[in-house]
């Protein structure tokens, strides 16, 4: 990561586009200063090429990244800025969690990771001229990315002609034929080296594939990794869903306020994890548990009041998301399902796929995010 803001920091164009934009922008009633160059980082990094005087970076605090607002003062982003951030991942992290603030920006702690990757193209170093090529990227979340996930592709000779094999190598799992294994993405992770051979050239690439610690990493002391298996989309919990899951959703997520039966009016759903055993994970809403509430049953519908009981076992689960305040109607409330691992900081939760994905959700008229289903309230 130091080298690509190393690179940045001698970046004229894009200094010079930051420059105009600023400049633009003091015109307009700000009072901004102008900077030397684009790089900002929370830590202290010296920017040196040959024929320029050193360089250093401006300094930012990842967690004070975000909107505006009355609690605490946040950095303000300059045009074109580019922030390089250590331990990425744990900010991105804590913007999912339940416990953090609304108004720290998941999409700059999104983007302060992902950046260089979602708007350009970045270099290999050729070591083998022809043969051998390394790159250093940084950690990256690829399960919790569906819609930009990262990709590798490869120019090859052949023929005397140039063949341009787009997103040919993926970071999953492939088979004994060199063809990707459905659904077996990871994450990239830090200290471990992705090892891609190309032995051969059918209607696609033929790879091999390794994926090992680095040498010199270290050991991973945060726990185990294991991304837990379960049902997506969840299913209504109208008649055949259970029978056959993979029936397609046609009813728009609703629930309405009921004084006598509260959970008739409820929206109601079926889940299932089914590994890693015993992995805990958690329905929740984004609006105040004194106007919504959330029960969960088994599959005899028998009540499971304490969330130690919701966890991963060969089982079907019944969430449902109950109004309490017949004043509601009209609101949206957005329903998510979350974990949380070990490896994970204290009090972070990732949320699980539960709406399909990002370019097929699952349930209609439920909004856009294959993490979470938009319930209107009748």
């Amino acid at each position: 990561m130091t080298h690509l803001l190393n690179t940045y920091a001698f970046d004229r164009n894009r200094t010079k586009k930051m420059i105009s934009e600023i400049q633009r922008k003091n015109r307009n009633g700000f009072n901004l200063s102008i900077p030397k160059h684009t790089v900002s980082a929370n830590y202290d990094i010296t920017f040196r090429k040959f024929g320029y005087s050193p360089r250093h970076n401006r300094r930012i605090n990842p967690y004070r990244l975000g909107f505006c607002n009355d609690f605490v003062e946040t950095h303000f982003n300059y045009p074109f800025e580019v922030i390089g951030i250590t331990e990425a991942q744990k900010y991105l992290n804590s913007r999912m969690s339940l416990y953090f603030p609304e108004w720290q920006s998941r999409w700059k702690c999104l983007n302060a990771l992902h950046s260089h990757t979602e708007h350009e193209t970045v270099a290999f170093t050729n070591l083998i001229e022809g043969k051998e090529y390394i790159l250093y990227i940084p950690e990256f979340n690829v399960m919790h990315t569906a819609d930009n996930r990262p990709s590798i592709s490869i120019n090859l000779q052949k023929d005397g002609n140039i063949v341009t094999y787009s997103n040919a190598i993926s970071f999953c799992q492939y088979d004994i034929n060199g063809d990707p294994v459905p659904n077996s993405f990871y994450n990239i992770i830090r200290n471990h080296l992705y090892h891609f051979t190309i032995t051969g050239i059918s209607h696609n690439l033929t790879l091999e594939y390794d994926v090992a610690p680095w040498v010199d990493g270290g050991t991973w002391e945060r726990g185990i990794f294991q991304y837990p298996t379960y049902h997506n989309p969840v299913i209504p919990d109208l008649p055949g869903y259970l029978e056959n899951p993979l029936l397609p959703i046609t009813t728009r997520p609703t629930m309405s306020y009921n004084a006598v039966d509260p959970t008739a009016g409820a929206f109601s759903v079926w889940f299932r994890m089914t590994e890693p055993v015993g992995q805990k994970w958690m329905p929740v809403v984004d609006q105040s548990d004194l106007d919504y509430e959330i029960k969960v049953y088994d599959y005899l519908q028998r009540e499971l009041t304490s969330p130690s009981q919701w966890v991963a076992a060969d089982t079907w689960y019944n969430i449902k998301v109950i109004p309490r305040n017949a004043n509601k109607i009209g609101d949206v409330v957005n329903f998510g399902i979350t974990y949380t691992q070990d490896w994970l900081p204290q009090l972070m939760s990732l949320y699980l796929f539960i709406n399909g994905e990002r370019n097929n959700i699952a349930w209609p008229e439920s909004g856009d995010s294959p993490q979470k289903i938009a319930i209107l309230q009748q």
